[in-house]
């Protein structure tokens, strides 16, 4: 028997919209390993900047991911496997959020003051991380819901033979470059201390690149 579950939307009523507006946020049933595309609201007098999910499962990989035209259309996918996350303005598509039967909602967040934050990046001993187009220095000023990422498929040799990743959407060129000095390797991202492979940008937040000797 296949398992299926209940995905259910909040905060999405009110700033002028219409009847086919609210349609789109009726609840559905969704089957394990079944992925669901979740809509991107908008509304007059304020931004969507991404769904809190809870009632997720505890312990399985959920999967969320969003698409995007460069070229072509590619896809941009990070996990998580806690019970609750809160994802960038981006991320729509899901997978695997419950393995039981139980109620998934999506509670939609919004910004009525087109909010930025400072980002700054910075390095441990033995590399340097900046941003590739360096007309927009450190700190970067990013809009709320944006998000930090790196997954090694991503990885690609620049110039001076590091590597790079990208910082939010890299429909807006928001590349970073890591850059490790000889005897050094890149290790990992911090945010206040802690390991991380993503991360959205919902406070003014220091990402910190590791090196270790190799």
């Amino acid at each position: 028997m296949i398992t299926t579950y209940t995905v259910q939307y909040a905060n999405y009523t009110g700033a002028a919209v219409t009847d086919d507006y609210y349609e789109q946020f009726e609840s559905i049933t969704v089957g394990y390993d079944e992925e669901f595309t979740a809509p991107i609201p908008s509304s007059e007098g304020r931004t969507f900047v991404g769904y809190t999910i809870t009632g997720m499962s505890d312990g399985i990989v959920h999967t969320y991911s969003y698409e995007y035209e460069y070229g072509g259309v590619f896809r941009h996918s990070v996990t998580g496997t806690g019970t609750t996350a809160t994802l960038s303005r981006y991320h729509n598509i899901f997978k695997n959020l419950r393995s039981s039967s139980g109620t998934v909602t999506l509670t939609i967040n919004w910004d009525y003051d087109g909010t930025t934050y400072d980002v700054t990046l910075e390095s441990t001993t033995g590399g340097s991380f900046y941003p590739h187009y360096q007309s927009s220095p450190s700190p970067l000023t990013v809009s709320k819901g944006d998000f930090f990422a790196y997954q090694a498929g991503y990885n690609s040799e620049n110039e001076d033979g590091g590597t790079f990743t990208y910082f939010g959407s890299f429909l807006y060129g928001s590349m970073c470059d890591i850059v490790p000095e000889e005897g050094y390797k890149f290790s990992h991202f911090e945010v206040n201390g802690e390991e991380i492979e993503w991360y959205v940008i919902n406070e003014d937040t220091t990402i910190t690149a590791v090196f270790v000797p190799e």
